[in-house]
């Protein structure tokens, strides 16, 4: 049986450079040999062509196993280095790989073929939505899967600190309201609504959807009023539960347990080298709502050390009773 496969993923980045910066992670356990005898198995949860897996690793009668995984950029050759015990336990690791499309793209190609099902042609992943959007016209649609509806997208984004879907939303949004899904678009489609928020177009800079890049600039203040906003509006229910609470889940599940802020803060964590981030709502002993940012930048102090000062600060404010 053969026949030709276009795959049309909607919301992923349509710019070709963003596919190769963004990395998918690829799960593998390493099985140290039973005896001198024996060799060492890796099992990628992922078999594929796609990518090799280099073993460059030294046995040892004792001590304790030490690997590191290295792989060049733009390269999917994963190299394993370090020393291994003889009869020593499991050890995973979780290379990335580039071009998570292609590789999705791949993947699904060669499990066609393992099950009888030739498939024509190479692989490719096509960066212009409006030509992905030509071949549908020209094709037979054999499957069609949705995703979860947006909210539970949007709170698994918010929840887990998911960058990737962060990434991919503005890029979602623009191809529904324009059927071309660039950040550029997006910014067309933001800035107006910025504006209604009170947040003037040329006052801050927006780069990236996940934020990961440091020419995001945006002020505590205009966080605050984004927060203030979404709060009196007509979605302010839904808005709130997508944010992790303190203690109880997302990233702010282990912070400040035991404190009267513990299932209270409501906020959403940053995190990039040297500066972090916390922007959300406390409520008051008195039963008051407080809308906070803090923004934490170029400081050289540990993780640890910056949300300690944020959340004693925030425990104070949970404290306070008129």
């Amino acid at each position: 049986m053969a026949g030709f496969l276009t795959i049309l993923i909607l919301g992923t980045a349509p710019n070709l450079d963003l596919y190769k910066s963004m990395k998918i992670m690829l799960i593998s356990p390493f099985f140290p040999p039973a005896t001198s005898e024996d060799s060492t198995q890796i099992f990628p949860n992922i078999s594929s062509s796609y990518f090799s897996i280099i073993d460059k690793t030294v046995l040892a009668d004792t001590g304790k196993s030490a690997i590191s995984v290295r792989r060049k950029f733009g390269s999917n050759e994963i190299e394993i280095l370090g020393t291994l015990v003889i009869g020593g336990n499991k050890i995973v690791r979780s290379p990335s790989i580039t071009n998570p499309g292609l590789f999705f793209i791949s993947v699904l190609k060669e499990t066609f073929q393992r099950n009888g099902i030739s498939i024509l042609g190479s692989t490719s992943v096509f960066n212009d939505t409006l030509r992905s959007d030509s071949l549908l016209m020209n094709s037979d649609t054999l499957l069609v899967h949705l995703s979860p509806d947006g909210h539970s997208i949007i709170s698994k984004l918010m929840k887990r600190s998911q960058n990737m879907y962060a990434e991919t939303m503005p890029r979602f949004v623009s191809y529904q309201k324009t059927g071309y899904g660039t950040f550029y678009n997006w910014l067309k489609i933001i800035e107006p609504n910025m504006e209604k928020m009170g947040i003037k177009k040329n006052s801050y800079q927006y780069a990236d959807g996940s934020g990961l890049t440091r020419y995001n600039y945006f002020s505590p203040n205009q966080f605050r009023s984004i927060l203030e906003y979404m709060y009196y509006s007509p979605y302010k229910e839904k808005w709130l539960k997508i944010f992790p609470i303190a203690g109880v889940d997302g990233t702010l599940k282990h912070r400040m347990i035991g404190t009267i802020a513990e299932n209270n803060v409501r906020a959403k964590t940053g995190t990039i080298s040297n500066s972090r981030g916390l922007s959300g709502y406390v409520t008051s002993q008195a039963g008051e709502e407080f809308v906070f940012s803090f923004l934490v930048n170029g400081h050289i102090l540990s993780t640890s050390e910056t949300d300690r000062i944020t959340d004693s600060i925030l425990v104070l404010i949970a404290e306070f009773d008129r």
